[in-house]
């Protein structure tokens, strides 16, 4: 039985070594995949980094361009309100006349 406790204990001598070999060669690997995933995390949180900030300069392009419009469209109403006023003091001087004459 002594034997047979020697083969035991050189198998697992042989399994401890073969794993801590094992461990030694994938380490390198493991660190190689951890950097790899890091930078694929980082490039992905650059790129929604990105699209947000490209995503706010758009937000503040069009309110720019908003802005302008709703200034044009002022101008408009504001250019139609004195067209307005204009032809309220025509009517007002015609009817005027008008009066004047059939009077």
């Amino acid at each position: 039985m002594a034997g047979t406790h020697g083969k035991a204990s050189n198998a697992a001598d042989y399994q401890v070594r073969a794993d801590t070999v094992q461990d030694q060669a994938f380490a390198p690997w493991q660190e190689i995949r951890d950097r790899w995933r890091s930078h694929v995390a980082k490039v992905k949180k650059d790129i929604k980094q990105k699209k947000v900030e490209l995503n706010a300069s758009e937000a503040v392009e069009n309110a720019g361009t908003a802005e302008s419009y709703a200034r044009g469209a002022t101008e408009f109403a504001l250019d139609g309100i004195d067209e307005a006023e204009d032809a309220v003091l025509s009517a007002l001087q015609a009817r005027a006349a008008a009066n004047a004459l059939v009077s």
